[in-house]
């Protein structure tokens, strides 16, 4: 028998998921519901309350909204658990490596992840198919994902969840992997596909958790069940595909129906108080500019102020932040792979430029690819550098492309940071100062440009970012957003500032395109 135990926040989702869970589970089981609706309990106590209560050999832990695509589903961990004495807990997305400082269990990125899961935009109601690999067979992982995964009920009388160290809702699910390794194999399986309604919540609070995971069991990270060792500064993340491009109408109709109905929403489907309840996604706004300008300070502060980067985990290095950029690079990760895809099969890289027909030349290679990410992209601010140079692209296949966000910096400044962080010469750190912004320009047309000058911030910031708001017809106040963004920039994250003088002694190429996007910023002090 199988016990399916739900920590449960809403009567009325419970009464759907209960009705759904026997209509697909296919063997006998004994669903258990730990009534959370007060809030008093973190999923841990919810869990090992549940526990108690079961009578089966399999405990199944699953997420309120979390809907099965697969039927029999129950009949297959039946067996899965019979065949194989040393298979401990099965899940439906995972990790074969957890890093010794990132607690994210999609750290490692490919092809290190496992795993696919439908998820629910919330933004428009379609359906996305998170692919974490392709794999079609069982794969032995070191964590899984805690929205759904099994255990064998007998383990729980050596194991329990860490209701003390993890009192809330975050990392309940690596910490009993790393309790089940001790002595079973841990899987994730490809034959169990789920609708999952919210994508986690990736906060402060999320943060403080996995620090406690990281000091909990610092001793033995990192853990791996693979002989490849991660790249984590190139790694590859998964990816997101509209759902309704990869299978028949019919079946897409028919997994969209697997939710809670629009009169009673399920709490993770709630607007945020003062937040618009939009059927559509929202624009989506690029940053860029050559490299070491401030972009990232600039979607940083933008991000503060309400414009999404999307889930976390599609960040690079989940934004974690280091030497080079202290509030992290605010880079999506797919955005960032395929415009080096792009340079890459150009002929170059960011800094060996191809030539702008080269780079156009890659329609046909990337075109799907943009048109993929815009359809699942559920943010609204993407940063990158290379969309200097790509921008074309963009153009013409990300439709929900809005405005342009243009960060420039002295010359000069960008070439000395380029010569510390990179060893690159100052007079080719210059040239490609003058490139990528020339190209920029070249490529802006038809698009809502706002141009800022992040040596002004160091004065101005709150004006300028404020202007930049009102540009975008933005409703935060200005108290609001003097609120968010407090902490965030700092003067001592802008080094190499140069003047007047030194500008006069630039080439006259570089000093007149220099001036001339001086020309076209917000103003220094007024905002106007």
């Amino acid at each position: 028998m199988i016990n399916v135990i739900v920590c449960s926040n809403k009567t009325d989702s419970w009464r759907i998921h209960t009705e759904h869970i026997k209509n697909t589970i296919g063997c006998e089981y004994n669903y258990i519901r730990v009534d959370n609706t007060a809030n008093t309990r973190g999923i841990c106590g919810a869990y090992n309350a549940g526990i108690q209560r079961a009578v089966g050999d399999i405990a199944v832990f699953v997420h309120e909204d979390v809907f099965f695509i697969t039927q029999d589903w129950g009949k297959i961990l039946c067996h899965k658990f019979s065949q194989n004495n040393s298979i401990g807990l099965i899940g439906v997305a995972g990790s074969q490596y957890l890093t010794a400082d990132n607690p994210s269990w999609v750290a490692a990125g490919r092809p290190f992840i496992q795993g696919k899961v439908i998820h629910k935009n919330h933004n428009n109601g379609m359906c996305i198919l998170t692919i974490y690999s392709e794999s079609e067979t069982d794969t032995e992982v070191v964590a899984v994902d805690g929205l759904f995964f099994a255990v064998r009920k007998s383990l729980f009388t050596s194991i329990a969840f860490d209701e003390h160290t993890f009192d809330k809702f975050h990392f309940y699910d690596l910490d009993i992997c790393m309790q089940v390794r001790k002595t079973h194999k841990i899987i994730v399986t490809p034959e169990i596909i789920v609708k999952h309604l919210s994508g986690g919540k990736f906060d402060l609070t999320w943060q403080n958790y996995g620090e406690k995971f990281i000091k909990k069991y610092k001793q033995i990270l990192p853990v791996s069940c693979s002989d490849q060792h991660p790249d984590l500064k190139n790694r590859i993340n998964f990816e997101n595909y509209p759902l309704k491009m990869m299978v028949s109408e019919a079946a897409y109709s028919s997994i969209c129906k697997l939710d809670y109905p629009p009169d009673n929403p399920h709490p993770a489907s709630l607007n945020k108080p003062g937040q618009k309840n939009t059927s559509e996604f929202p624009p989506i706004i690029a940053v860029t500019g050559m490299h070491r300008s401030g972009t990232s300070c600039i979607a940083g502060l933008m991000h503060r102020c309400g414009y999404s980067l999307g889930p976390i985990h599609g960040l690079l290095s989940d934004n974690q932040p280091d030497e080079n950029n202290l509030r992290g690079h605010n880079e999506n990760f797919l955005v960032v792979q395929l415009n080096q895809k792009i340079l890459k099969t150009s002929g170059g890289s960011w800094y060996q430029i191809p030539s702008q027909e080269s780079i156009d030349a890659q329609e046909n290679l990337v075109k799907d690819r943009i048109s993929h990410f815009t359809q699942a992209f559920t943010g609204g601010l993407i940063k990158d550098p290379r969309l200097c140079l790509t921008l074309n692209l963009w153009k013409k296949y990300c439709s929900r492309l809005s405005h342009i966000i243009i960060c420039y910096r002295h010359p000069l400044s960008v070439a000395k940071s380029l010569n510390k962080r990179d060893n690159i010469p100052i007079e080719y750190g210059l040239n490609l100062w003058y490139e990528y912004n020339v190209r920029l320009i070249n490529n802006i047309k038809d698009l809502p440009v706002i141009v800022t000058d992040y040596d002004n911030l160091l004065n101005h910031c709150e004006e300028d970012l404020f202007e930049i708001l009102q540009i975008l017809q933005a409703t935060l106040s200005k108290s609001d957003m003097v609120s968010r963004i407090k902490g965030f920039f700092e003067k001592e994250l802008n080094h190499n500032q140069y003047f007047n003088t030194e500008t006069e002694s630039l080439p006259t190429n570089i000093k007149e395109l220099y001036l001339l996007l001086r020309s076209h910023a917000l103003a220094p002090s007024t905002g106007k």
